[in-house]
């Protein structure tokens, strides 16, 4: 099964989705038949499937799912209803995304920007993997893994509950 960043590029789950889409419309589902993903949110009302959802457009993500999990560099660092997230988010990633939104109604001609690369996956820094591009981030960020705690909605040390 893949995990992560293999998921969004595995052709075989693609087919598997596609498929099982088919069998429930009993007609072609695929890219060609179904180009748009309104489409799949159709299964979703329709018939109360689940979606996946694997992407940085926010505006879709706020428009269709009701829960969110963010992740950066092969990890989850925030988690919670589509609501919450949006109206406090947690974690300095989920922060930087959000700020990156474009407001057509501010005037802004250059977005924000998450400062920074994203690490190679195979040479993940020590500590939080999001650390060399927080603002936020302490000694404590760079020396340890934090982990997700049930408790916390995010994987953030700095994060206040």
């Amino acid at each position: 099964m893949p995990v992560g960043h293999e998921l969004a590029a595995d052709h075989e789950w693609t087919r598997c989705l596609v498929g099982s889409a088919e069998s429930v419309l009993g007609k072609p589902a695929g890219p060609a038949a179904a180009p748009y993903p309104c489409d799949a949110f159709m299964l979703q009302r329709e018939f109360g499937m689940s979606i996946l959802l694997i992407t940085h457009n926010l505006g879709l993500v706020a428009q269709i799912a009701s829960r969110v999990i963010v992740m950066y560099a092969g990890k989850v660092v925030e988690e919670g209803p589509i609501r919450e997230i949006f109206r406090a988010p947690a974690h300095p990633y989920t922060i930087g995304l959000l700020r990156s939104i474009p407001d057509l109604s501010a005037g802004k001609k250059v977005l924000d920007a998450i400062p920074g690369s994203v690490p190679d996956a195979r040479d993940l820094p020590p500590g939080c993997a999001f650390h060399p591009r927080c603002e936020r981030a302490t000694e404590v960020c760079r020396g340890c893994e934090p982990a997700l705690e049930d408790a916390l909605r995010s994987l953030c040390r700095r994060v206040v509950s």
